[in-house]
Protein backbone atom coordinates (compact mmCIF):
# COMPACT_ATOMS: atom_id res chain seq x y z
CA UNK A 1 0.00 0.00 0.00
CA UNK A 2 1.43 3.33 -1.11
CA UNK A 3 -0.01 6.76 0.37
CA UNK A 4 -0.81 9.62 -2.17
CA UNK A 5 -2.59 13.02 -2.05
CA UNK A 6 -5.19 11.43 -2.70
CA UNK A 7 -5.05 8.84 -0.24
CA UNK A 8 -3.80 5.07 -0.22
CA UNK A 9 -3.77 3.19 -3.14
CA UNK A 10 -3.21 -0.35 -3.26
CA UNK A 11 -0.15 -2.34 -4.90
CA UNK A 12 1.45 -5.21 -4.55
CA UNK A 13 4.80 -3.99 -2.89
CA UNK A 14 6.28 -7.31 -2.05
CA UNK A 15 5.23 -7.35 1.29
CA UNK A 16 5.16 -10.89 1.74
CA UNK A 17 8.68 -11.45 1.04
CA UNK A 18 9.25 -11.24 -2.18
CA UNK A 19 11.18 -7.67 -3.55
CA UNK A 20 10.10 -6.04 -6.13
CA UNK A 21 12.56 -5.80 -9.05
CA UNK A 22 13.24 -2.12 -10.45
CA UNK A 23 10.99 -2.73 -13.42
CA UNK A 24 7.99 -3.53 -11.67
CA UNK A 25 8.80 -0.41 -8.78
CA UNK A 26 8.91 2.00 -11.84
CA UNK A 27 5.99 0.88 -13.13
CA UNK A 28 3.83 1.43 -10.60
CA UNK A 29 5.50 5.07 -9.87
CA UNK A 30 4.35 5.84 -13.24
CA UNK A 31 0.58 5.33 -12.37
CA UNK A 32 1.44 8.18 -9.41
CA UNK A 33 -1.31 11.20 -10.18
CA UNK A 34 1.75 13.65 -8.99
CA UNK A 35 5.54 14.32 -7.88
CA UNK A 36 4.01 15.01 -4.36
CA UNK A 37 3.70 11.19 -4.04
CA UNK A 38 7.47 10.11 -6.16
CA UNK A 39 8.77 12.42 -3.22
CA UNK A 40 7.21 10.24 -0.47
CA UNK A 41 8.21 7.17 -2.15
CA UNK A 42 11.85 8.39 -2.92
CA UNK A 43 11.87 9.04 1.26
CA UNK A 44 10.79 5.54 1.42
CA UNK A 45 13.91 3.51 1.61
CA UNK A 46 17.82 3.96 -0.40
CA UNK A 47 16.00 0.99 -3.03
CA UNK A 48 12.92 3.18 -3.59
CA UNK A 49 15.08 6.39 -4.08
CA UNK A 50 17.41 4.67 -6.49
CA UNK A 51 14.43 3.57 -8.89
CA UNK A 52 13.01 7.12 -8.90
CA UNK A 53 16.61 8.57 -9.87
CA UNK A 54 17.12 5.81 -12.04
CA UNK A 55 13.73 6.35 -14.01
CA UNK A 56 13.46 10.10 -13.62
CA UNK A 57 13.44 10.64 -17.31
CA UNK A 58 10.50 8.30 -17.40
CA UNK A 59 8.65 9.22 -14.29
CA UNK A 60 8.92 13.16 -15.41
CA UNK A 61 7.08 12.15 -18.75
CA UNK A 62 4.25 10.36 -17.24
CA UNK A 63 3.36 12.65 -14.51
CA UNK A 64 1.66 16.17 -14.49
CA UNK A 65 4.49 18.91 -16.13
CA UNK A 66 6.39 19.03 -13.19
CA UNK A 67 7.07 23.03 -12.19
CA UNK A 68 10.03 24.39 -12.66
CA UNK A 69 12.09 25.40 -8.87
CA UNK A 70 14.05 28.96 -9.48
CA UNK A 71 16.55 28.04 -6.46
CA UNK A 72 18.54 31.29 -6.56
CA UNK A 73 21.07 32.82 -8.72
CA UNK A 74 25.11 33.27 -9.06
CA UNK A 75 27.25 35.97 -9.67
CA UNK A 76 30.91 37.19 -9.31
CA UNK A 77 31.65 40.24 -7.43
CA UNK A 78 33.67 42.25 -9.74
CA UNK A 79 34.64 42.28 -13.62
CA UNK A 80 36.35 39.19 -14.77
CA UNK A 81 40.13 39.39 -16.85
CA UNK A 82 38.99 36.64 -19.80
CA UNK A 83 36.39 36.80 -21.88
CA UNK A 84 34.79 40.06 -20.80
CA UNK A 85 33.03 41.89 -23.89
CA UNK A 86 34.36 45.11 -24.17
CA UNK A 87 35.51 47.15 -27.44
CA UNK A 88 37.93 49.29 -25.43
CA UNK A 89 41.13 48.34 -27.08
CA UNK A 90 43.61 48.80 -23.94
CA UNK A 91 41.03 46.38 -21.64
CA UNK A 92 41.61 43.88 -24.14
CA UNK A 93 44.99 44.32 -23.79
CA UNK A 94 44.98 44.00 -20.11
CA UNK A 95 42.81 41.28 -20.18
CA UNK A 96 44.89 38.95 -22.15
CA UNK A 97 48.00 39.33 -19.75
CA UNK A 98 45.52 36.58 -17.61
CA UNK A 99 47.07 38.30 -14.66
CA UNK A 100 44.27 38.65 -12.80
CA UNK A 101 41.35 36.29 -11.81
CA UNK A 102 37.86 36.30 -11.10
CA UNK A 103 36.69 35.63 -7.63
CA UNK A 104 34.46 32.33 -7.50
CA UNK A 105 31.71 32.55 -7.95
CA UNK A 106 28.90 33.38 -5.33
CA UNK A 107 25.41 31.85 -4.95
CA UNK A 108 22.33 33.83 -3.67
CA UNK A 109 19.20 31.68 -2.88
CA UNK A 110 15.28 31.79 -3.21
CA UNK A 111 13.17 31.64 -0.39
CA UNK A 112 12.11 28.04 -1.67
CA UNK A 113 16.59 27.02 -2.94
CA UNK A 114 17.08 27.88 1.01
CA UNK A 115 14.01 25.58 2.10
CA UNK A 116 14.91 22.90 -0.39
CA UNK A 117 18.79 23.13 -0.30
CA UNK A 118 19.96 24.86 3.17
CA UNK A 119 20.95 27.92 1.73
CA UNK A 120 23.95 26.02 -0.48
CA UNK A 121 23.83 23.81 -3.46
CA UNK A 122 25.31 20.45 -2.30
CA UNK A 123 27.92 20.77 -4.97
CA UNK A 124 28.56 24.45 -4.85
CA UNK A 125 32.01 23.95 -2.96
CA UNK A 126 33.85 23.22 -5.92
CA UNK A 127 32.18 26.61 -6.81
CA UNK A 128 33.32 28.52 -3.86
CA UNK A 129 36.42 27.19 -2.63
CA UNK A 130 38.48 26.25 -5.63
CA UNK A 131 37.59 22.57 -4.56
CA UNK A 132 38.17 19.93 -7.40
CA UNK A 133 35.85 18.20 -10.03
CA UNK A 134 36.20 15.53 -12.45
CA UNK A 135 36.47 16.75 -15.94
CA UNK A 136 36.69 14.28 -19.44
CA UNK A 137 38.23 14.67 -22.47
CA UNK A 138 41.20 14.22 -20.99
CA UNK A 139 41.21 17.50 -19.03
CA UNK A 140 41.59 14.76 -15.48
CA UNK A 141 40.81 17.01 -12.73
CA UNK A 142 39.02 20.92 -12.87
CA UNK A 143 39.38 23.58 -10.67
CA UNK A 144 36.53 25.60 -10.87
CA UNK A 145 37.13 28.50 -8.01
CA UNK A 146 38.54 30.60 -11.29
CA UNK A 147 35.17 30.23 -13.24
CA UNK A 148 32.65 32.28 -14.78
CA UNK A 149 29.03 31.52 -15.15
CA UNK A 150 27.93 32.50 -18.56
CA UNK A 151 24.57 30.73 -19.07
CA UNK A 152 22.21 28.39 -17.00
CA UNK A 153 18.94 26.53 -18.36
CA UNK A 154 17.00 23.51 -16.86
CA UNK A 155 19.76 22.89 -13.46
CA UNK A 156 23.10 23.02 -15.82
CA UNK A 157 25.48 25.84 -15.31
CA UNK A 158 27.89 26.89 -18.69
CA UNK A 159 30.96 27.90 -17.30
CA UNK A 160 34.32 28.86 -18.99
CA UNK A 161 37.34 27.66 -17.16
CA UNK A 162 40.43 30.30 -16.46
CA UNK A 163 43.84 29.59 -15.40
CA UNK A 164 45.38 31.97 -12.40
CA UNK A 165 48.43 33.66 -13.41
CA UNK A 166 49.19 33.19 -16.76
CA UNK A 167 48.59 33.83 -20.37
CA UNK A 168 44.99 31.73 -21.98
CA UNK A 169 44.69 32.00 -25.64
CA UNK A 170 42.47 29.28 -25.79
CA UNK A 171 38.45 28.90 -24.65
CA UNK A 172 37.85 26.70 -22.45
CA UNK A 173 34.02 25.75 -21.34
CA UNK A 174 32.12 23.09 -19.36
CA UNK A 175 28.42 22.11 -18.80
CA UNK A 176 28.23 22.06 -14.49
CA UNK A 177 25.30 20.59 -12.62
CA UNK A 178 25.70 21.37 -8.99
CA UNK A 179 22.31 19.77 -7.88
CA UNK A 180 24.50 16.31 -9.05
CA UNK A 181 28.20 17.32 -9.15
CA UNK A 182 28.04 16.18 -12.49
CA UNK A 183 30.91 18.14 -15.19
CA UNK A 184 31.54 17.89 -18.79
CA UNK A 185 33.97 19.40 -20.15
CA UNK A 186 33.92 20.77 -24.04
CA UNK A 187 36.97 20.62 -26.17
CA UNK A 188 38.89 23.24 -25.98
CA UNK A 189 38.74 26.33 -28.63
CA UNK A 190 42.14 27.60 -30.18
CA UNK A 191 43.80 29.99 -32.17
CA UNK A 192 41.19 30.77 -35.16
CA UNK A 193 38.78 28.99 -33.67
CA UNK A 194 38.61 30.91 -30.18
CA UNK A 195 35.79 33.46 -30.15
CA UNK A 196 37.12 36.43 -28.03
CA UNK A 197 34.06 37.93 -27.70
CA UNK A 198 31.08 35.49 -27.68
CA UNK A 199 27.29 34.72 -26.51
CA UNK A 200 25.62 31.26 -25.04
CA UNK A 201 23.15 29.79 -24.34
CA UNK A 202 22.01 25.86 -24.36
CA UNK A 203 19.19 23.30 -24.94
CA UNK A 204 18.84 19.98 -22.80
CA UNK A 205 17.17 17.29 -22.82
CA UNK A 206 13.68 18.34 -21.28
CA UNK A 207 13.71 21.17 -24.36
CA UNK A 208 13.25 17.74 -26.55
CA UNK A 209 10.57 16.07 -24.66
CA UNK A 210 8.08 14.66 -27.17
CA UNK A 211 5.48 15.88 -24.84
CA UNK A 212 6.13 19.61 -25.68
CA UNK A 213 4.79 21.57 -28.19
CA UNK A 214 7.04 22.33 -31.32
CA UNK A 215 7.27 24.59 -34.11
CA UNK A 216 6.56 21.93 -37.51
CA UNK A 217 10.02 21.91 -40.04
CA UNK A 218 11.10 20.02 -42.10
CA UNK A 219 14.38 19.63 -40.31
CA UNK A 220 12.54 17.61 -37.64
CA UNK A 221 14.19 14.45 -38.46
CA UNK A 222 17.31 15.36 -38.21
CA UNK A 223 16.90 16.68 -34.22
CA UNK A 224 17.11 14.15 -31.11
CA UNK A 225 14.36 12.42 -30.79
CA UNK A 226 14.87 10.75 -27.36
CA UNK A 227 16.99 13.04 -25.80
CA UNK A 228 17.56 11.67 -22.48
CA UNK A 229 18.20 14.27 -19.26
CA UNK A 230 21.73 14.10 -19.84
CA UNK A 231 22.09 15.70 -23.15
CA UNK A 232 22.93 19.22 -23.76
CA UNK A 233 23.88 21.14 -26.70
CA UNK A 234 25.73 24.97 -25.63
CA UNK A 235 25.69 27.81 -28.84
CA UNK A 236 28.01 30.12 -28.71
CA UNK A 237 27.52 33.59 -31.34
CA UNK A 238 30.66 35.45 -32.10
CA UNK A 239 31.87 37.36 -34.90
CA UNK A 240 34.89 36.75 -37.87
CA UNK A 241 36.02 39.60 -39.37
CA UNK A 242 33.10 39.99 -42.03
CA UNK A 243 30.33 38.18 -40.55
CA UNK A 244 28.37 37.03 -37.33
CA UNK A 245 28.91 33.11 -36.66
CA UNK A 246 27.39 30.28 -34.86
CA UNK A 247 28.54 27.07 -33.40
CA UNK A 248 27.21 24.46 -31.18
CA UNK A 249 28.54 21.88 -29.08
CA UNK A 250 25.95 18.01 -29.00
CA UNK A 251 27.09 16.18 -26.12
CA UNK A 252 25.46 12.95 -28.26
CA UNK A 253 28.73 13.72 -30.51
CA UNK A 254 31.11 15.22 -28.00
CA UNK A 255 32.47 17.66 -31.20
CA UNK A 256 31.48 21.10 -32.11
CA UNK A 257 29.94 21.64 -35.27
CA UNK A 258 30.69 22.80 -38.58
CA UNK A 259 30.42 27.06 -38.41
CA UNK A 260 27.75 28.58 -39.92
CA UNK A 261 26.64 32.11 -40.94
CA UNK A 262 24.60 34.94 -39.63
CA UNK A 263 22.32 35.16 -43.31
CA UNK A 264 20.20 37.62 -42.64
CA UNK A 265 21.14 41.45 -41.31
CA UNK A 266 24.02 42.99 -40.96
CA UNK A 267 27.03 41.44 -38.79
CA UNK A 268 26.50 42.21 -34.93
CA UNK A 269 29.04 44.89 -33.22
CA UNK A 270 31.52 43.80 -30.91
CA UNK A 271 29.55 46.13 -28.12
CA UNK A 272 25.88 44.49 -29.37
CA UNK A 273 27.64 41.06 -29.11
CA UNK A 274 28.66 41.21 -25.56
CA UNK A 275 25.70 43.03 -24.43
CA UNK A 276 23.48 39.96 -25.67
CA UNK A 277 23.35 38.23 -22.42
CA UNK A 278 20.82 35.78 -21.31
CA UNK A 279 19.25 33.61 -24.75
CA UNK A 280 16.10 32.33 -24.33
CA UNK A 281 15.00 28.77 -25.85
CA UNK A 282 11.64 27.68 -27.19
CA UNK A 283 11.26 25.03 -29.04
CA UNK A 284 15.00 24.19 -30.16
CA UNK A 285 15.54 28.11 -31.03
CA UNK A 286 17.61 30.43 -28.87
CA UNK A 287 16.28 34.08 -28.85
CA UNK A 288 18.28 37.28 -28.24
CA UNK A 289 16.95 41.36 -27.82
CA UNK A 290 18.34 43.39 -30.24
CA UNK A 291 17.63 47.31 -31.00
CA UNK A 292 14.32 47.08 -32.90
CA UNK A 293 14.18 42.61 -33.54
CA UNK A 294 15.08 39.57 -31.98
CA UNK A 295 18.46 37.46 -33.18
CA UNK A 296 16.72 33.44 -33.37
CA UNK A 297 19.12 30.69 -34.03
CA UNK A 298 17.80 27.20 -34.33
CA UNK A 299 19.99 24.96 -32.31
CA UNK A 300 18.97 21.97 -32.12
CA UNK A 301 19.82 20.57 -35.72
CA UNK A 302 23.27 19.07 -36.00
CA UNK A 303 24.53 22.71 -37.23
CA UNK A 304 22.96 25.67 -35.76
CA UNK A 305 21.02 28.29 -38.35
CA UNK A 306 19.22 31.52 -38.06
CA UNK A 307 15.88 31.74 -38.12
CA UNK A 308 14.11 34.74 -39.69
CA UNK A 309 12.67 37.27 -37.48
CA UNK A 310 10.20 40.41 -37.94
CA UNK A 311 12.97 43.88 -38.44
CA UNK A 312 11.69 45.75 -36.02
CA UNK A 313 8.54 46.04 -33.67
CA UNK A 314 10.14 44.89 -29.84
CA UNK A 315 10.62 47.86 -27.90
CA UNK A 316 13.51 50.07 -27.76
CA UNK A 317 14.76 50.65 -23.82
CA UNK A 318 18.38 51.16 -22.19
CA UNK A 319 19.63 47.38 -22.32
CA UNK A 320 19.12 47.22 -18.70
CA UNK A 321 15.57 47.67 -18.89
CA UNK A 322 14.51 44.72 -21.20
CA UNK A 323 15.11 40.91 -21.33
CA UNK A 324 13.16 38.30 -22.99
CA UNK A 325 10.92 35.43 -21.39
CA UNK A 326 8.47 32.86 -22.05
CA UNK A 327 4.60 33.28 -21.16
CA UNK A 328 3.08 30.40 -19.17
CA UNK A 329 1.49 29.09 -22.44
CA UNK A 330 4.84 29.18 -23.97
CA UNK A 331 5.29 32.38 -26.49
CA UNK A 332 8.01 34.14 -26.67
CA UNK A 333 7.75 38.21 -25.18
CA UNK A 334 9.67 40.89 -24.19
CA UNK A 335 9.76 42.40 -20.64
CA UNK A 336 11.09 46.14 -20.08
CA UNK A 337 11.24 48.17 -17.12
CA UNK A 338 10.43 51.69 -16.22
CA UNK A 339 9.74 54.50 -13.71
CA UNK A 340 5.44 55.31 -13.36
CA UNK A 341 5.45 57.73 -11.21
CA UNK A 342 8.54 56.65 -8.47
CA UNK A 343 7.49 53.22 -8.72
CA UNK A 344 9.62 50.53 -10.43
CA UNK A 345 7.32 48.84 -13.47
CA UNK A 346 7.44 45.82 -16.11
CA UNK A 347 5.34 45.18 -19.10
CA UNK A 348 5.20 42.45 -20.90
CA UNK A 349 5.00 42.63 -25.33
CA UNK A 350 4.67 38.96 -26.47
CA UNK A 351 5.32 38.07 -29.85
CA UNK A 352 2.65 36.30 -31.58
CA UNK A 353 4.22 33.58 -34.11
CA UNK A 354 0.91 33.49 -35.81
CA UNK A 355 1.25 37.35 -37.36
CA UNK A 356 4.43 38.08 -36.32
CA UNK A 357 4.09 41.07 -35.16
CA UNK A 358 4.70 41.55 -30.85
CA UNK A 359 1.94 42.77 -28.97
CA UNK A 360 1.81 44.83 -25.97
CA UNK A 361 0.17 43.08 -23.44
CA UNK A 362 0.25 43.77 -19.63
CA UNK A 363 2.15 45.98 -17.08
CA UNK A 364 3.04 45.15 -13.43
CA UNK A 365 3.66 48.22 -11.35
CA UNK A 366 5.00 47.20 -7.52
CA UNK A 367 4.21 49.84 -4.81
CA UNK A 368 6.46 47.91 -2.65
CA UNK A 369 9.87 49.47 -5.02
CA UNK A 370 10.96 52.99 -5.39
CA UNK A 371 12.77 54.58 -7.94
CA UNK A 372 14.39 57.46 -8.82
CA UNK A 373 14.64 57.15 -12.19
CA UNK A 374 14.78 54.09 -14.75
CA UNK A 375 18.25 53.56 -14.69
CA UNK A 376 17.77 52.43 -10.84
CA UNK A 377 16.44 49.25 -12.92
CA UNK A 378 18.10 46.56 -13.99
CA UNK A 379 16.63 43.81 -15.61
CA UNK A 380 19.08 40.66 -15.11
CA UNK A 381 17.33 36.96 -15.51
CA UNK A 382 14.87 35.36 -16.28
CA UNK A 383 13.47 31.91 -14.98
CA UNK A 384 12.18 30.25 -17.98
CA UNK A 385 10.30 27.21 -16.32
CA UNK A 386 9.64 29.08 -13.18
CA UNK A 387 8.49 32.63 -14.73
CA UNK A 388 10.61 33.71 -11.93
CA UNK A 389 12.23 37.76 -13.02
CA UNK A 390 15.42 38.29 -11.33
CA UNK A 391 16.27 42.12 -11.37
CA UNK A 392 18.62 44.66 -9.28
CA UNK A 393 18.16 48.02 -8.15
CA UNK A 394 20.34 50.66 -7.67
CA UNK A 395 21.28 53.05 -5.01
CA UNK A 396 19.04 55.61 -6.67
CA UNK A 397 16.05 53.63 -5.43
CA UNK A 398 14.49 53.44 -1.65
CA UNK A 399 14.95 49.96 -1.82
CA UNK A 400 18.35 48.80 -3.34
CA UNK A 401 19.37 44.88 -3.78
CA UNK A 402 18.43 41.91 -5.72
CA UNK A 403 14.67 40.93 -6.20
CA UNK A 404 12.67 38.00 -7.49
CA UNK A 405 9.08 38.57 -9.22
CA UNK A 406 6.80 36.02 -9.89
CA UNK A 407 4.95 37.31 -13.05
CA UNK A 408 2.05 34.69 -12.74
CA UNK A 409 1.34 35.97 -9.29
CA UNK A 410 3.30 39.25 -9.17
CA UNK A 411 4.91 38.54 -5.97
CA UNK A 412 8.59 40.27 -5.02
CA UNK A 413 10.76 38.60 -2.89
CA UNK A 414 14.14 40.06 -1.92
CA UNK A 415 16.77 38.23 -2.15
CA UNK A 416 19.97 40.31 -1.15
CA UNK A 417 20.23 43.95 0.42
CA UNK A 418 23.46 44.76 -0.99
CA UNK A 419 23.97 48.39 -2.84
CA UNK A 420 26.22 46.80 -5.31
CA UNK A 421 24.31 44.30 -6.22
CA UNK A 422 23.79 46.30 -9.55
CA UNK A 423 27.42 45.90 -10.38
CA UNK A 424 27.01 42.42 -10.08
CA UNK A 425 28.82 40.73 -13.07
CA UNK A 426 28.32 36.99 -14.59
CA UNK A 427 24.91 36.88 -13.12
CA UNK A 428 22.65 34.43 -14.19
CA UNK A 429 19.86 32.60 -12.49
CA UNK A 430 19.56 28.77 -11.52
CA UNK A 431 16.52 26.60 -11.70
CA UNK A 432 16.03 23.10 -12.06
CA UNK A 433 13.28 20.90 -14.33
CA UNK A 434 11.36 18.42 -13.12
CA UNK A 435 13.58 15.67 -14.23
CA UNK A 436 16.75 16.93 -12.14
CA UNK A 437 14.33 17.82 -9.15
CA UNK A 438 13.52 14.17 -9.13
CA UNK A 439 16.97 13.38 -9.63
CA UNK A 440 17.80 15.61 -7.11
CA UNK A 441 15.30 14.51 -4.32
CA UNK A 442 16.40 10.84 -4.87
CA UNK A 443 19.77 11.45 -4.13
CA UNK A 444 20.01 13.69 -1.08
Amino acid sequence: MIRTSGGYKEYDTGGGGASLTDDVLAAIFTRLPNAADIVRCAATCRHWASVVAKEADTLSRALPPLPGLALGLFHQDRQDTAGAATTNTRKRKRRSTGLECSAPPCFVPTASGARLLGFNLPSTTALRSGLQAGGQHGHGVLDLSHSRPIASRNGRLVLELQSEGHVDRSLRLCVYNPMMGDVAVLPTLLGNDRPKIYACTLLTGADLDLDRPRHASDLDLDRPRHASSDFFRVLIIYNRNRFTAFRSYSSDTCSWSMETKKTSGPKLTNWDLGKLGQGIVLHGVAYWPLKRTALAVRFDTPAPAQVLMPPDGVPNPLQQLRLLSVTPDGKLCLLDSGNRAGYASFVRTVFEASTGEWVRECSVTSTRLKVKSAADINLRWFCENSGILLFTLGRGSSNPGTFAMSLATKEVEKLHDSVDCSSWRNFVGYEMDGVTYLKSIACH
